[in-house]
C-alpha cells in the first residue's frame, strides 16, 4: 500500500469513527434532555397537586385556573420583555 492509499484509508476510518461517536453522543444528550423534561413535568405536576389540594379542587381544575391566569398575566406584558 502506498502512502496516498494509506492516508485515504486512515481518513475513511477516522470519519467512520467520528460518525459513530457523534451518533452515540447525540443519543446520550437526547437521554439527558428527556430525563430533564421528565423531572420538570414531575415538578410541575407536584405544584398542580399542591395547589389543587390547597384550593379543594381537582388537578384538572387547577390546570384550567393556571392556564387562564397565565393567559391573563402574559396578555398584559409587552411583547419585547
Amino acid at each position: 500500500m502506498d502512502s496516498q492509499a494509506y492516508w485515504k484509508n486512515r481518513e475513511a476510518q477516522q470519519r467512520k469513527y467520528n460518525i459513530q461517536n457523534e451518533a452515540e453522543y447525540q443519543k446520550h444528550i437526547q437521554k439527558i434532555y428527556q430525563n430533564m423534561i421528565d423531572e420538570i413535568e414531575k415538578e410541575i405536576n407536584g405544584f398542580y397537586g399542591k395547589y389543587a389540594k390547597k384550593e379543594g379542587i381537582t388537578i384538572a381544575d387547577a390546570r384550567k385556573r393556571a392556564t387562564k391566569a397565565d393567559i391573563e398575566t402574559f396578555g398584559e406584558r409587552p411583547l419585547n420583555t
